[in-house]
């Protein structure tokens, strides 16, 4: 009853006629992903067996934007899927009559904010997505945020607050954080960005390790194109105010690429001590990271937590165009885990077609070998936008 509620709800809140609003946008996405897998051992992943590793996953999500006459918008979406292809759950005997149960297809709140303009900037309440450094601290993140907006000179800047966790209604086990971000065009036509986080774990956080802390966080980044060369690097320093947690935190990548006409290359170097990228950052290999929260990648096996340790990668990539809307990309490279015996290489193959306007597909083929076993994972997407 209480899916089938929801359920109802969201049909009358798509076709309820908004009284104050004067425009309203209607849209969503769609993705299909077939995977399977296969290795008897890597130890980057922390997994024993990939044997017989597949199936389907499905991503489905509709919005509907609305705004006012006086510039006041509300920004909604839904997942009406995200999960693994299930069939019919439930007991094995289900009568031709009856649905089986789909505990798995739950319609939850994927984005739902207001924006409200005002004299100096704006206010947007509630739940946004957000990325940061170039997917090294956030990649595809959903907050549950206040966030304020203006503009100081040339600089956009932001000042917000997170609701990070809750345990129940006890305060003290939660996590807020509180940001400043600053962003702007710097000299030699880059932009960059400046951010500071203050987290604050509650004395009664489920996480002995983090219960009372105080972490501060600092990472800029710079995007841009110097010279013909696309740019983008960013860095990240993390320390925290106990000694239960002595050593600071962090990590850094520099990416290059540069277009030939018939085919665009690209280098990243990569080096972090003891801090761990997000799991939505690039690392040319489509079985580590590339797994960002709001679109989960099946065959990410393997992450860059250096595993209380450091960690320092290089990797190449390049990609060409050989018919229209016909792309193939090609990548290699190597992580050299201080906490592993040998490094982790890795070699990664990509196909993508257009097939229309609104409609893509593509296809993945990854390789990758920590010096004991290796492993191999591949896809087949489509995903189309309306």
């Amino acid at each position: 009853m209480k899916k089938a509620t929801s359920a109802l709800a969201l049909a009358a809140l798509l076709a309820a006629p908004g009284i104050h609003a004067s425009q309203v946008e209607f849209g969503g996405d769609l993705q299909v992903t077939g995977f399977t897998a296969n290795g008897e051992g890597f130890a980057a992943a922390g997994q024993d067996d990939w044997d017989d590793y597949g199936g389907f996953q499905q991503l489905l999500r509709l919005s509907a934007n609305f705004q006012n006459e006086d510039g006041v918008q509300v920004v909604t979406r839904m997942n009406l899927a995200n999960n693994t292809w299930s069939g019919h759950e439930g007991t094995g005997n289900v009568d031709d009559n009856q649905v089986a149960s789909q505990s798995n297809n739950q319609v939850s709140l994927d984005l739902g904010y207001v924006q409200i303009p005002l004299a100096n900037g704006l206010l947007r309440v509630g739940r946004q997505e957000t990325s940061w450094a170039h997917c090294l601290v956030a990649c595809d993140e959903r907050r549950d945020r206040i966030l304020y907006s203006t503009r100081v000179g040339g600089f956009q800047v932001n000042a917000f607050y997170d609701k990070a966790s809750i345990e129940d209604v006890n305060v003290d086990g939660d996590q807020d954080n509180y940001q400043l971000a600053v962003i702007g065009m710097l000299p030699g036509n880059l932009l960059g960005g400046l951010l500071f986080i203050h987290s604050r774990y509650g004395d009664d956080f489920a996480n002995p390790a983090l219960a009372g802390e105080d972490v501060n966080t600092i990472t800029p980044y710079i995007d841009g194109n110097v010279g013909g060369v696309d740019l983008k690097a960013a860095f990240v320093f993390q320390t925290f105010s106990s000694d239960f947690i002595d050593d600071d935190r962090m990590a850094a990548f520099v990416r290059a690429g540069y277009d030939l006409g018939v085919a665009n290359i690209e280098g990243q170097v990569y080096w972090a001590d003891q801090y761990s990228a997000n799991s939505g950052f690039d690392s040319f290999s489509s079985l580590i990271n590339n797994s960002p929260r709001g679109n989960v990648n099946p065959v990410s096996f393997a992450s860059l937590d250096p595993l209380g340790d450091e960690v320092v990668g290089f990797a190449a990539r390049v990609s060409t165009e050989v018919a229209d809307g016909f792309r193939l990309v090609a990548a290699a490279g190597l992580y050299d885990f201080d906490a592993l015996d040998d490094d982790v290489t890795f070699f990664d193959l990509q196909a993508h077609y257009q097939l229309t306007p609104s409609t893509s597909t593509w296809a993945t083929f990854g390789w990758a070998d920590d010096g004991d076993e290796d492993v191999i994972g591949a896809t087949l997407n489509v995903r189309t936008t309306f």
